[in-house]
């Protein structure tokens, strides 16, 4: 059994519902946006590990693109369409697709401790960030924000590893575009107030050694005319996958 057996795409949701929500100063709110240590409703566990914390620590290309304002919140993923190219696909979701954009994330934080969950069986660490409304979708969050009644949801939008541990699949993320705000959860009943109602879906595409290799040169392509923002993600990406072993890995979308 190989180290790691692939690398996924990972489109995770947190749902917050039943709360109005008070704006900071500066009018961004603060939200929890994921969690790991936790399994998701299709039994795959998201790892915490020393990798996660370094994904978000002060100086991650993560952290560099949020400092410098270019983590932006879309209204919905990039589509999936089924036979869809899959590098044509990836390659959307490093596009920003500006008439959807609807926030801007200020800030993000991975707790140092973990969270005692009701419904969990083991604490988790939650992902904080603070989102401002912002672009030409921003009346659309907002109204969710502060509608106690609207089901505000994100998920993260990035890629993963991962690896079976016991017949269990255990993921990794190693990369994060961004986080979306999805109009929908994972979960029917889902609470703004109450942690426990936290869910993890997602769409799963495991890409072949073949898929890689397009992978890695539409990555090398997509430098040249990049902004430093840019390609600081790609190059990142293209790291990450110098590190994952792959066969010719089973295509699925769950």
């Amino acid at each position: 059994m190989s180290k790691l057996e692939n690398m996924n795409i990972d489109l995770s949701m947190v749902s917050l519902e039943h709360m109005q929500m008070t704006p900071n100063n500066d009018g961004s709110y603060r939200v929890i946006v994921g969690a790991f240590n936790v399994w998701s409703g299709n039994g795959h566990f998201f790892e915490m590990t020393e990798g996660i914390r370094a994904l978000y620590a002060e100086d991650s290309v993560l952290q560099q693109r949020v400092r410098s304002g270019d983590v932006f919140v879309e209204e919905g993923h990039p589509p999936y369409i089924p036979g869809m190219d899959v590098i044509v696909y990836l390659e959307s979701l490093m596009t920003l697709t500006e008439s959807k954009v609807c926030g801007q994330i200020t800030y993000l934080k991975l707790d140092d401790e973990p969270t005692a969950v009701i419904g969990h069986r083991e604490p988790i660490y939650l992902v904080r960030a603070d989102i401002k409304p912002y672009g030409p979708r921003k009346a659309v969050l907002e109204k969710s924000f502060r509608d106690p009644t609207a089901n505000t949801a994100f998920s993260v939008r990035g890629l993963n590893h991962a690896k079976r541990i016991a017949g269990m699949l255990h993921k990794e993320i190693h990369t994060i575009m961004t986080y979306d705000y999805v109009a929908r959860p994972g979960i029917n009943v889902a609470s703004k107030a109450s942690w426990e109602n936290m869910s993890l879906e997602g769409l799963d595409i495991a890409l072949s050694g073949m898929d890689m290799n397009r992978l890695k040169e539409r990555l090398d392509a997509r430098l040249e005319g990049a902004t430093e923002s840019e390609s600081l993600l790609i190059n990142h990406i293209r790291d990450a996958m110098d590190t994952c072993d792959t066969g010719d890995c089973i295509y699925k979308v769950w």
